[in-house]
């Protein structure tokens, strides 16, 4: 568990162990898969190549993609980052390529006209990781590591690219069941609607950086980021956008096989809350939100 607070990392905490066995202690160097807060790496990324004019969010998807049925290729790349594609879901438990989606997308109806509404969907992440490596020529990976962990200092930040990848210090996942804890992992690797392994330390300097006004984006960007999409939806661009005690909350869960991650920042306060589980059932929102009320104190209407 983090806490960045005018930024610095004021907290940070590990309780329990990364692997139990070896009894050894999580620590803030302990990498855990991000699942979905990954998200808003991959937004950055695709905000970022926008910034370049490398591509636009109004570009539709098949200009960037060939092969898909007519009514994918007609869904922008706003409507992805969005979550208002109104493509149908696929099986993100399975090894997964972009000849895979465009075959599972043959096979499928849209749900809705795009922007019609929102559903939340892992496949508009997926697709968008396959449009970042069509405009760059670089795997997802090398993308991510060259244009946000090096330049942020998140050393020991990693993108899964393939089965097999050997993420240093990385934290055993677990569920319970009646006879006891057992290992619970599903590694499907090479799409940023999750796969990014990262810990405290590295996370409290991506918080810092978001809480500063972020490097990487100019300020035009960096408010479409944290801007509600289609009202109501509770959603930008990677990240979920709400109110707490008064106060704009800009967070996002994860949810995998082995993991439970929470990350959320208050502008107004510049506080970042991050808190990172191996235990799959946890509830980390509820874990984050009772740790956000501590350090923002009296609720916004309350004070003078």
């Amino acid at each position: 568990m983090g806490v960045v607070q005018a930024e610095r990392m004021v907290l940070a905490r590990g309780y329990g162990y990364a692997e139990l066995l070896s009894k050894t202690p999580i620590d803030g160097q302990t990498n855990f898969d991000l699942a979905s807060v990954s998200k808003q790496f991959c937004a950055t990324s695709v905000l970022m190549l926008a910034q370049d004019q490398r591509l636009q969010l109004e570009h539709r998807l098949g200009l960037y993609l060939s092969g898909l049925p007519a009514y994918a290729g007609r869904v922008k790349i706003h409507h992805l980052l969005s979550m208002t594609s109104g493509l149908p879901e696929y099986d993100d438990s399975q090894p997964v390529s972009l000849a895979s989606l465009v075959e599972s997308l043959a096979q499928e109806e849209p749900s809705f006209a795009p922007g019609a509404r929102f559903e939340y969907l892992n496949l508009n992440y997926a697709l968008l990781t396959f449009v970042v490596e069509k405009v760059t020529g670089q795997p997802m990976g090398t993308v991510l590591e060259q244009r946000i962990f090096q330049p942020l200092g998140m050393k020991n930040t990693v993108f899964l690219s393939r089965r097999g990848q050997p993420i240093a210090a990385r934290a055993t996942g677990y569920r319970q069941t009646p006879k006891g804890w057992v290992v619970s992992r599903n590694d499907v690797p090479g799409v940023c609607d999750g796969n990014i392994f990262s810990n405290l330390n590295d996370l409290s300097r991506w918080e810092i950086d978001w809480l500063k006004g972020s490097s990487l984006l100019g300020k035009k960007w960096c408010k479409l980021a944290w801007k509600e999409a289609r009202t109501g939806s509770g959603y930008a661009y990677g990240f979920e956008v709400d109110q707490h005690r008064g106060l704009r909350r800009i967070s996002h869960t994860g949810a995998w096989n082995g993991t439970a991650t929470y990350m959320s920042l208050y502008p107004q306060k510049k506080l970042g809350i991050i808190v990172l589980s191996n235990r799959e059932d946890e509830d980390v929102y509820s874990l984050g939100e009772q740790v956000e009320d501590l350090y923002l104190g009296a609720p916004a209407d309350a004070e003078e």
